[in-house]
């Protein structure tokens, strides 16, 4: 979840199309230059954690 922001705060379209998931993953990635990444905060989740190989988070976003 964290290196996923990451990608989108600094806009690195590689790695987000790299980790994407095969069946939803879009050809290319629209960035709007005027959005604001303004933090991260995980409210859930739900397995995820370490050792975990899947999970699901809820986020709260602005």
């Amino acid at each position: 979840m964290r290196s996923r922001y990451s990608a989108y705060v600094t806009q690195n379209q590689q790695y987000l199309l790299q980790t994407w998931y095969p069946v939803t993953c879009p050809a290319e990635i629209q960035f709007n230059p005027e959005q604001r990444w303004l933090g991260l905060k995980v409210i859930a989740t739900q397995a995820g954690q370490e050792g975990d190989t899947e999970g699901l988070a809820r986020i709260a976003h602005r």
